[in-house]
Order: structure tokens, then sequence, then C-alpha cells
């Protein structure tokens, strides 16, 4: 998969989660012009920065470069989860440990453990 193609599905997690550019390149410890230049695909990724920004976003990395049709089943019901966690009426406390929980399924899934 192109950095195009990355960024743009970068981009589109980071909306999804009402995260402005300034938002991201805080949780990576990146600057925002950085965060833009990947997102247009003016730039390439690294693997550390990739693996910072896939956990920003709550995703694994496989999520980031991965096409939609090469997902899972599982993969996909993960992804599903994670979007759904912010609209669960339960207390911060139990949304983090879901969230806890779902990375660590991902990293299980994706053989980072």
């Amino acid at each position: 998969m192109n950095n195009e193609v990355i960024g743009r599905r970068v981009s589109s997690l980071r909306m999804r989660q009402h995260l402005s550019t300034t938002d991201l390149a805080r949780k990576v410890d990146i600057s925002q012009a950085q965060i833009s230049r990947l997102e247009n695909g003016k730039q390439g990724f690294r693997s550390a920065t990739l693996s910072k920004i896939a956990e920003a976003l709550g995703v694994s990395v496989v999520a980031l470069i991965m096409d939609d049709e090469q997902f899972s089943p599982i993969d996909k019901l993960i992804q599903a989860l994670c979007k759904e966690i912010d609209y669960a009426h339960w207390d911060n406390d139990q949304k983090d440990m879901l969230r806890k929980a779902l990375k660590w399924a991902q990293k299980a899934r994706d053989g980072t453990l």
C-alpha cells in the first residue's frame, strides 16, 4: 500500500475521532506539519511513526496498511467496537478497560504481544 492511501486512512480515522492534526501531532510527539505531510502523501511513514500513529488512533498498524477487503471478520469486529466505545453509556474507567482489551486483541492478532 502506498503512502497516499495510508495517509488518507490516517486522516479519515483522525477526523472520525474528532481530532485535529495538532491533536494527533501532540499524541504522537511530532509536528503538525509532519502530520499534514504524512496525511497528504508528501512524506513516507517510518515504522516507528506509523506505530505511534496507530496507537494514538486506537487501531493496529495492520489496520492502517491493509486494504479493507483484506480484513478478517475479527479485524472488522475489533474496528467496529473501537468506533463504538465513545457512544457507550459507561464511565471512563469502563471505556478505558475495553479500549485496553481491544488493543490487546489487536496486538494478539498482529502477533506483536
